[in-house]
């Protein structure tokens, strides 16, 4: 049985630093422009974390449905070790933000942060 996400302000803080950063430099990573900042440490800067945290982002050519969204994270082809699948059903996880827009090299992304 799949349980209720929460959103978090924090992890909102943390997903729009990274967008800010993605739409600014037009770098398609889970790193900073600077090739030095981790999903981790955004997150850190905002709040303390004691378990499991993910990162996921998708990038697209047009702006994706929500349900489109899910279904690309779920199904995750075209990553051999299933990342974002194995991280998405990871029953500690029970925290989110999600933050979209548009991308410079992409046209779209959409940026997901999930916490214990």
């Amino acid at each position: 049985m799949l349980k209720e996400l929460k959103a978090n302000k924090f992890l909102e803080k943390a997903a729009v630093d990274h967008y800010k950063d993605m739409a600014k430099s037009g770098i398609i990573s889970h790193k900073s422009s600077d090739g030095k900042t981790t999903y981790k440490e955004r997150i850190e800067k905002y709040a303390a974390w004691g378990g499991s945290i993910f990162e996921a982002i998708l990038y697209g050519p047009s702006k994706p449905s929500p349900r489109d969204v899910a279904l690309a994270w779920v199904i995750d082809d075209g990553f051999k070790e299933r990342t974002h699948r194995k991280s998405i059903f990871n029953s500690a996880l029970s925290e989110v933000s999600i933050v979209a827009g548009p991308h410079p090299k992409t046209e779209f992304c959409y940026i997901a942060v999930f916490a214990q």
